[in-house]
């Protein structure tokens, strides 16, 4: 089979991991990949190194005419028996291009987006002509239905990852940031944007002043904001930002604890990440959040968004309490293992194409 994953920011996301994973389960699977995207990034830079065949195509609105006569241009020269696209304009675009050349077209929707008219009813229609529609969580699925898709062609298949659960040595990581072993360490991964809440965290971090310690990893058109915040209210020592790194799970290893305080959030691939390490979380309780961490084992607490005071005792509890830090940690795992794994995830998708 031959399939184009199509694209429109071609970035460093948890979206972009997504279609990297499964590319490369494609790949691997036996099936020829081609890549289409409109603004470079970091995964224009993974396909390339890893050779595989990219085009730039401009897509400027869900009905761009152009762009969709354009991508059955391609998908017609490269004989694309299937379009994997993963945000509602890729998708409109895609369904258009049926007009010039029939290929099947599998929608997976990362977002939450609350419905409106105009949504619902050019929804009910478009999407008759998705092939397949995967939803990330079931709030995502819940969504789409309201958006106007039929729940009989929406199948949830939860983002995946592989275990990291052999810790490393935290020496190098707590040495390089001024922290020792003694230090109750929180790990937050997240880029500086207003959905993020990271305004928030710092916040809740206020109250934990001498308590434990927030790591933040990311960048993003906010940093110097929160900078100034941290600065102003004297928590240099307390929340500490390590900008944009590689080496996330030897942060993750090192830490206590891994956060998540979005405003917005469908399923997180922070949140996994931090399973993955066997860590404990306390997140905000938005989007798919309650159902990675609640919804099998217990393995996380979950908080308002904006409620500082309880985010900073959310971590409490895992500071004083080590019969439920434990048995979080040990959930973290099982959870991955059993609902969340990266194989599960493949084989489940890979299914749908085939």
């Amino acid at each position: 089979m031959r399939i184009a994953y199509l694209i429109n920011y071609a970035g460093a996301g948890g979206t972009e991991k997504y279609v990297k994973i499964m590319s490369q389960a494609a790949r691997e699977a036996g099936h020829e990949v081609i890549f289409i995207y409109n603004e470079a990034g970091a995964l224009t830079e993974y396909m390339k190194n890893e050779g595989v065949k990219s085009y730039t195509l401009e897509m400027k609105s869900p009905f761009d005419i152009k762009a969709a006569k354009a991508l059955a241009e391609i998908t017609r020269n490269e004989k694309i028996d299937l379009v994997h696209v993963q945000f509602p304009r890729e998708n409109y675009i895609a369904i258009l291009s049926k007009l010039w050349y029939n290929v099947k077209v599998i929608f997976t929707c990362h977002l939450l987006y609350e419905p409106n008219i105009l949504w619902r009813v050019t929804n009910s229609v478009m999407t008759r002509f998705d092939k397949n529609v995967i939803a990330v969580c079931t709030p995502v699925k819940n969504l789409l239905v309201k958006n106007g898709i039929s729940k009989n062609k929406i199948t949830v298949v939860y983002n995946g990852i592989v275990p990291q659960n052999k810790r490393t040595s935290e020496t190098d990581i707590r040495k390089e940031h001024g922290l020792t072993s003694e230090d109750f360490l929180c790990v937050l991964l997240g880029r500086y944007t207003a959905e993020k809440g990271i305004d928030f965290l710092v916040d809740a971090f206020e109250k934990l002043r001498g308590k434990a310690k927030c790591i933040i990893l990311g960048e993003g058109p906010l940093f110097d904001d929160i900078k100034a915040k941290i600065e102003e209210k004297e928590l240099t020592d307390t929340v500490i930002q390590a900008g944009y790194r590689t080496n996330v799970f030897d942060y993750l290893l090192s830490a206590d604890v891994s956060l998540n305080s979005s405003n917005s959030e469908a399923f997180s691939f922070a949140i996994l990440e931090g399973m993955a390490a066997s860590l404990p979380t306390v997140a905000t309780d938005v989007g798919g959040n309650g159902e990675m961490l609640k919804g099998f084992e217990p393995c996380g607490e979950i908080v308002p968004y904006g409620d500082a005071d309880a985010f900073a005792d959310a971590v409490d509890v895992l500071m004083s309490d080590s019969a439920t830090y434990d048995k979080y940690a040990k959930n973290a795992l099982y959870n991955l293992n059993n609902h969340f794994h990266l194989d599960i995830m493949i084989k489940k998708t890979l299914e749908m194409y085939n």
